[in-house]
């Protein structure tokens, strides 16, 4: 299950990756902040899942169920410290309703209703959302990044690396970068691998930007992308890479 987390409040939002991180079946594919942003990250990332504060700035969660084109909307699980939005929620057709705070038992049942809804819905033939517009049918092709004051949508073609911030990553296109609030290996899961390669913990490099390929004498390599940055490559990402560039002859 792709699942989108949005809420306001940052502990909120850990508490939740860190429930979810021990579901198998599960990956957090991005996390907004408030309403607006979740409808820009729900139209480019096309979630199985949101769960969804109800209470937010901008835009309440509420709001965003209403403003979802039914057709294609993901399954909506409502988050929420005040129980009075139990019937707004399930007028909303949501699958479930958190009350904060949770802990792990009730995400779990909360996470169990989404597989049997989800199950009945490839029973009766219905994808979680209609092909033609489910990213996880194929590679994602536009990310969607914060700024000071919007949200700017990159064609993934613009992409030419990738590195570590923190917790999150920075994307670099060409004469700019932005920082995302998506961990490296959620990109790494999301980017077409064909395109994309990860060489280094810190570090994804797209491929058709790599210019040059040297190996250093204690097992790593580096390569050189067009733009002229030099990436370290790491032993245990080597093979991936010249897999990628068709071997090393």
């Amino acid at each position: 299950m792709r699942i989108l987390l949005v809420d306001d409040e940052p502990i909120v939002r850990r508490d939740l990756q860190r429930l979810l991180s021990r579901q198998d079946d599960v990956i957090v594919v991005g996390t907004a902040t408030n309403g607006l942003e979740a409808l820009e990250q729900i139209d480019t990332l096309r979630p199985d899942v949101v769960l969804l504060d109800v209470e937010m700035p901008e835009l309440d969660g509420l709001g965003v169920a209403q403003a979802l084109d039914p057709a294609d909307a993901p399954l909506v699980v409502f988050v929420t410290a005040h129980d009075h939005y139990a019937l707004a929620a399930f007028d909303a057709e949501a699958v479930d309703y958190l009350l904060k705070p949770f802990d792990a038992e009730r995400v779990a049942r909360a996470l169990d209703r989404v597989r049997a809804r989800l199950e009945s819905r490839q029973a009766a033939g219905i994808p979680p959302v209609p092909e033609g517009v489910r990213r996880a049918a194929g590679p994602l092709t536009r990310l969607a990044v914060r700024t000071t004051d919007r949200a700017i949508v990159l064609a993934v073609d613009q992409i030419r690396r990738i590195e570590a911030s923190g917790n999150y990553a920075r994307i670099h296109v060409e004469g700019a970068s932005y920082l995302t609030r998506r961990s490296m290996r959620d990109l790494a899961a999301m980017l077409d691998p064909d395109r994309f390669v990860r060489v280094h913990r810190s570090h994804i490099v797209a491929v058709d930007q790599v210019r040059e390929y040297r190996l250093l004498g204690d097992g790593d390599a580096e390569v050189t992308l067009g733009t002229g940055d030099r990436i370290t490559v790491t032993r245990s990402h080597r093979e991936a890479l010249e897999a990628r560039l068709g071997g090393i002859a």
